[in-house]
């Protein structure tokens, strides 16, 4: 019988089996496989465990699930973390210190964050604006957005969005302009 994973991924078997006592490269694959809000990877992770719910996607036959096997190809979450690091990132996760206890509200926690620059990222969020908006926005939408961001920083906020094109990406601009984060 064939498992959901065999054909093509078959090969990666063994290598993400490695992965599965691993909470960070567990988590780390789990950032790549999922989009933001996924309800149910969100909830598969929190009741199991990060490494246990990656075992049932490569075991499971459910219906959900589904749209994530065709990225499990292309998971190297050794290569992923190795890449951040150079870049001085970092990758929190739930049982880190800085994680911002915010998050856990959500009904879709993400699996973990990357961070780039020293602030502790409880710190940030505890003061922080999202500035969100269109991907396909006119020039004048992302100047606003931008010019509003560096407002926020100027006044000590933080800017955060879900890392989109468009508004979201133009207000990340205007914070760094600014010199905030």
């Amino acid at each position: 019988m064939m498992t959901p994973v065999d054909g093509p991924c078959a090969g990666l078997r063994g290598r993400l089996r490695g992965l599965l006592s691993d909470d960070l490269l567990s988590r780390v694959a789990w950032s790549r496989l999922v989009e933001p809000g996924d309800w149910r990877a969100a909830a598969l992770i929190g009741e199991v465990g990060a490494g246990e719910a990656l075992r049932a996607l490569l075991d499971r036959d459910v219906e959900w699930m589904a749209r994530y096997r065709p990225r499990v190809a292309q998971l190297d979450p050794e290569r992923d973390l190795s890449g951040l690091q150079r870049l001085g990132g970092r990758v929190v996760r739930p049982s880190d210190e800085e994680w911002p206890s915010t998050l856990e509200l959500l009904r879709a926690p993400p699996p973990c964050l990357w961070v780039r620059g020293p602030a502790r990222l409880d710190e940030v969020a505890a003061r922080s604006v999202a500035v969100v908006g269109a991907r396909a926005a006119t020039a004048y939408g992302e100047h606003v957005a931008a010019e509003l961001a560096c407002g926020l920083v100027d006044r000590e906020f933080a800017v955060v969005s879900g890392m989109a094109f468009g508004i979201d990406a133009a207000a990340h601009r205007g914070a760094l302009a600014g010199g905030g984060v």
